[in-house]
């Protein structure tokens, strides 16, 4: 109990340290206190709940999404990661440590223990694969299909899947986005909490009305300890509320999407 309430007093002293010294810091120094003294001000949540906000909204409807994981990401959040796999996520490869992968000496076995740690985790090898930082080098799409990967979500291509030839064959590029994502409208480009709903409704809203000639994938990019903060989640929230209010649309994993692709492109 005293080191509970040490580690407690602690947390609460690093966060009043933190948010002091962004008031200091410029750019990404002042970006990187405010986000480790929102993490920290969130372990008092209670166990069920902390930093698992996203994970709570997402899951509503029994609504199934990809989640990217590394070995650190396993190994230190196995709380998150358990939830995850009950709840039938998707999980797609991330790297094996958290880094860009033209730092990465062999990226080869990189790629390898990063698909068996995750099958190891989920009993099965993981289908799609996506770059710390969307960073590949001239090698790193080869060797991804050879490794068995199915498809990347490093390319941001179009809001349809698209096939990409390897040296050996061809990888679906499936969905994703530079602009639905918390990182770039809170982290980068500094807006509001509500700018999470008011683009990614807009960017709906046009996809869908294209949908009637043409079907189109929407991708959201979404972290824990961005969005999942409590004055954010509520706009993330929202917009999840107003892409399920209109008929037609599906909530799918990467891999959902693969197949469809693959069914009436093969």
């Amino acid at each position: 109990v005293g080191m509970q309430v040490a580690g407690h007093n602690l947390r609460l002293r690093l966060v009043e340290l933190l948010q002091a010294a962004r008031h200091r810091c410029q750019g990404r120094t002042r970006r990187l206190a405010l986000q480790i003294a929102n993490v920290l001000a969130e372990e008092d949540l209670p166990p069920d709940r902390k930093r698992n906000r996203v994970f709570l909204v997402c899951t509503e409807g029994e609504q199934r999404l990809s989640r990217r994981a590394h070995r650190c990401f396993l190994q230190q959040d196995g709380e998150r990661s358990e939830a995850a796999r009950a709840a039938n996520w998707e999980f797609m490869g991330h790297g094996y440590l958290q880094g860009p992968m033209h730092n990465v000496t062999d990226q080869r076995q990189a790629i390898r223990d990063t698909i068996e740690v995750i099958r190891s985790f989920t009993g099965k090898a993981p289908r799609g694969w996506e770059s710390p930082g969307l960073t590949e080098t001239y090698d790193t799409i080869d060797i991804l299909h050879e490794e068995g990967i199915e498809y990347v979500a490093d390319w941001v291509l179009d809001d349809q899947p698209v096939k990409i030839r390897t040296s050996k064959g061809q990888i679906v590029s499936v969905t994703y986005t530079l602009e639905v994502t918390d990182i770039t409208m809170l982290a980068l480009q500094h807006h509001s909490a509500d700018a999470l709903f008011r683009r990614g409704a807009s960017q709906f809203d046009r996809l869908y009305e294209e949908s009637e000639t043409i079907t189109r994938v929407m991708a959201i990019s979404v972290h824990p300890y961005i969005t999942g903060v409590a004055h954010r989640i509520v706009c993330h929230e929202k917009l999840y509320q107003h892409i399920r209010a209109r008929p037609g649309v599906l909530l799918w994993t990467g891999e959902q999407i693969l197949d469809w692709y693959l069914t009436r492109h093969s």
